[in-house]
């Protein structure tokens, strides 16, 4: 095959010999943990739009509408429901999610030499011709995927948006290079493939076929967008570096085996060659014996829900801890001085109770959320995005003890990210659009300012995450992973306003090797005029530093202990001008830290800790003083404090964190 095809078959014993034969590769389960190489195209995040074609029954487009919609809810972290052929490893991979569009059906009737069984297939040609259809109108207005009311509007075409035609009682569909498929009509395999046609991305998957089941037919669907998110413009996308095509594999057809995970071999049609999935301790044992699909590689880091603040205005300076339960509420421990216990949890209650009079759902948190202290005294405020997908601000007053939540609307792909700066008079929260787009929300003591478009004058698009610092009382930096890889810095300043975005480069080792930044970065600012950024780079975790000139690399600086790859967004906290720490957590389940003098880099030599998932989040309350917090394998919440010489432990067994 060659690259260009972005297909994906599911095999039957007698399609698999004929494909055999045929001298195709025999199907395989390759490393989802390993690198993609960059080919010189995007990365994005979709908006996922449904055609129709065939006699599907209401039941059927329903039953489509509703997996898109667990397929959304799964990878953005806001739905618990593990859809057929999930596909996880697109977290790894750099993107953030999609949002479920609208769709339609061609009230036509299938061409009958294109039916089952007939001389035809549905040619890369038709399938375009059906898109065009729904894009200008001739098959009526679409329906919402989530409500299915109508928009009166037409199948938008868009380079964010993915139109996927599914197909019913078809041949199978002809791949997107536009070539016969090598696998004859009569056998009837599901089949699928993706391409774009002038920037804007397309796919066709077929429904039925071949005797297989509706899980197959999914499965399909969900592996042709995730390798359009990694790969949407043919052939220069993101592509996995080992050969099960001539060239690359794209990212779905690169998932598959992990030393950490036990895989049973497929005697079916996976295109992964794999049946079932059971993770390991080094996972936790979460979602073990899960169904047969492939790019099944559970990626924890991108539900770790948790954020803390340092409140300094009450006596002792307290900690607040903040985490997300699983049914979508705030939750707060709190640690009044250094060497107290935790106290709480504080039930903040869910962003939107719901409103039954008015028959509105209920909103639950999704997640990590963000938070800053400071904009009025005994004021934090939380930001968190919705099961929505809109943001919510929980406004809590420490000294009477009351919380409000307020929303503030949006849609975004990821988590927001709160600063507080000009001199504390203002917040600005961060997020990344559903047209991976930057955006900002500005807020004072007495203004809601609204949402409104961060300017980017080089035209780029992102894939992740921000992290927003403010290294002076009038300045703002945002770094955010780029479609290309590289982490980008948007900077602003009262004296110039937004200055665009900058390239800043890779996570580098320290030689001549990068890899891209997939998850969201770690920043801070030691001092005014420094600036210093982390994150994970395949297998280590890389720094990116600036002391008023270009930007600078380092070699990697946390010691994985047994080389599975750094997981997730490393913590970052300065206790003095001279001195930053790092934690970072490996795909063991290790948590590392390393700090830094103001010349170099030391690390600890052993983990400090064995048992942590997700995302480590870290304060200081001032100098020779840490406090860090994890997730552990059991759900609860581990704190670790540091007095300078010794680490103490104390496990928060009430505070269950999904």
């Amino acid at each position: 095959m060659k690259l260009i095809l972005k297909t994906i078959r599911r095999w039957s014993f007698v399609t698999a010999l004929i494909a055999a034969l045929c001298t195709l590769a025999v199907p395989r389960a390759a490393d989802a943990h390993g690198p993609l190489d960059f080919l010189g195209g995007p990365m994005r995040n979709f908006i996922v739009d449904l055609v129709f074609l065939g006699d599907f029954t209401d039941a059927e487009r329903a039953d489509v509408r509703e997996y898109v919609q667990q397929f959304a809810g799964f990878l953005d972290g806001t739905s618990s429901t593990i859809p057929y052929g999930w596909e996880a490893a697109v977290h790894y991979y750099g993107v953030q999610g999609i949002i479920p569009g609208v769709f339609i059906s061609d009230p036509n009737p299938v061409p009958f030499p294109m039916l089952r069984g007939g001389w035809e297939v549905p040619s890369n040609t038709e399938i375009l011709t059906e898109v065009d259809s729904a894009a200008n109108g001739s098959f009526g207005y679409t329906g919402d995927i989530v409500t299915g009311a109508s928009t009166f509007s037409w199948l938008p075409l868009a380079p964010n948006h993915l139109a996927i035609v599914m197909t019913k009682g078809t041949n199978p569909v002809e791949d997107g290079s536009g070539g016969v498929p090598i696998i004859g009509s009569g056998s009837g395999p599901a089949y699928g493939f993706h391409a774009d046609n002038g920037g804007n991305p397309y796919a066709a998957v077929m429904f039925d076929g071949g005797g297989l089941g509706f899980e197959d037919f999914m499965v399909t669907l969900s592996h042709e967008v995730v390798e359009a998110m990694t790969d949407p413009i043919r052939s220069n996308g993101w592509v996995y570096n080992a050969g099960f095509f001539s060239l690359h594999d794209e990212a779905a057809d690169g998932c598959g085996g992990d030393p950490h995970m036990t895989w049973t071999a497929s005697s079916g049609h996976d295109i992964s060659g794999v049946t079932q999935l059971t993770l390991n301790g080094s996972y936790g044992g979460i979602h073990s014996n899960i169904p047969a699909a492939s790019c099944q590689a559970f990626e924890p880091e991108e539900f770790a829900p948790m954020t803390a603040v340092l409140d300094l205005t009450r006596a002792g300076a307290v900690v607040d801890l903040f985490y997300r339960t699983p049914d979508g509420r705030i939750e707060e421990l709190y640690w009044t001085s250094p060497t107290a216990a935790a106290s709480g949890p504080i039930n903040w209650g869910l962003p939107f109770p719901g409103n039954g009079a008015m028959r509105l759902p209920s909103v639950g948190a999704a997640g990590k959320p963000s938070t800053v202290h400071g904009l009025a005294v005994e004021e934090t405020r939380l930001f968190t995005r919705g099961t929505d997908n809109a943001v919510y601000m929980l406004t809590i007053n420490s000294g009477t003890g009351q919380g409000q939540w307020t929303p503030l609307g949006g849609i975004l792909f990821g988590d927001p990210s709160a600063v507080l700066w000009n001199s504390n008079t203002a917040i600005n929260v961060f997020g990344l659009g559903n047209n991976d787009l930057l955006y900002t929300y500005g807020i004072t003591s007495t203004i809601l300012g609204g949402w409104a478009l961060v300017p980017n004058n080089v035209g780029r698009v992102f894939v992740s995450s921000p992290k927003a610092i403010s290294t002076s009382a009038s300045t703002i930096d945002v770094f955010i992973p780029g479609e290309n890889g590289d982490i980008w810095r948007v900077p602003y300043s009262n004296a110039s306003g937004w200055s665009g975005a900058q390239d800043i480069g890779r996570m580098g080792d320290g030689g001549p090797h990068s890899e891209a930044s997939r998850s969201p970065v770690s920043a801070i600012s030691m001092t005014p005029g420094q600036l210093d950024v982390l994150g994970a780079a395949d297998q280590y975790f890389g720094w990116l530093e600036n002391r008023g000139g270009p930007w600078g690399g380092s070699a990697p600086f946390i010691a994985l202990g047994d080389n599975t790859g750094a997981s997730g967004t490393p913590a970052l906290v300065s206790w003095g001008s001279t001195r930053m720490d790092s934690f970072g957590i490996d795909r063991s389940n290790q948590l590392y830290h390393a700090y830094y003098s103001g010349v170099t880099w030391f690390g600890d030599a052993n983990p400090i800790a064995t048992d942590a998932v997700g995302d480590p989040v870290a304060v200081t309350r001032g100098p020779q003083q840490l406090d860090v917090f994890y997730r552990n394998t059991n759900g609860n919440v581990t704190h670790k404090r540091y007095d300078g010489t010794t680490w103490f432990t104390e496990v928060v067994a009430a505070a269950w964190v999904n």
